[in-house]
């Protein structure tokens, strides 16, 4: 049971924090920690803004923000994983 809760409350953060840290690696091109956490702070808050905007007035607030963030990261979590595997063949 408090596994189940755990993942539920901490699901969506940790999806959103690959999602922003991975798009701003693969973006900016530098390796400075300074320029990755700024342009993922600001990729992850973009993605809030927009995910936001798409409960409120797309899906007309019958979802929650963190199945959209979660459906977004799963996908993005798979896209990675078949591209790191297909690079190593």
């Amino acid at each position: 049971m408090l596994i189940a809760v755990s993942t539920a409350l901490i699901g969506p953060v940790s999806f959103l924090g690959f999602i922003g840290s991975n798009l701003a690696y693969r973006t900016l091109n530098d390796y400075r920690h300074s320029v990755l956490f700024i342009g993922g702070s600001l990729i992850s808050h973009l993605f809030i803004i927009i995910g936001q905007v798409l409960v409120e007035h797309v899906f007309r607030l019958q979802t929650t923000l963190g199945v959209i963030i979660q459906f977004v990261g799963g996908i993005y979590f798979l896209v990675i994983l078949l591209k790191e595997r297909n690079r190593s063949l």
